[in-house]
């Protein structure tokens, strides 16, 4: 019965992602039709700081700490048949 638990956990968050969420219009802008300048790659904006530079890091580090925390979450919750 924890397997179809899980399973109707899973199709329910599924179908309130694909239904229930809307990120709707935030704004008005629209871009020009017309060519746009684009920076340059070689641009001082985008030199990596002097220094330690933790916000690189983390950037990579919190999308695969979530998603691992969320598979232990639902691997436990399938072997304790809490779902």
């Amino acid at each position: 019965m924890g397997f179809l638990h899980g399973l109707l956990l899973a199709l329910s968050l599924v179908l309130n992602l694909v239904f229930v969420c809307n990120g709707g219009r935030t704004s008005t802008f629209v871009r020009k039709v017309e060519k746009t300048i684009d920076m340059p790659l070689d641009s001082d904006v985008f030199d990596v700081p002097s220094g330690y530079n933790a916000p690189q890091q983390v950037f990579f580090y919190l999308p695969l700490l979530s998603l691992l925390l969320f598979t232990n979450f639902v691997l436990n919750a399938f072997k304790n048949d809490v779902v």
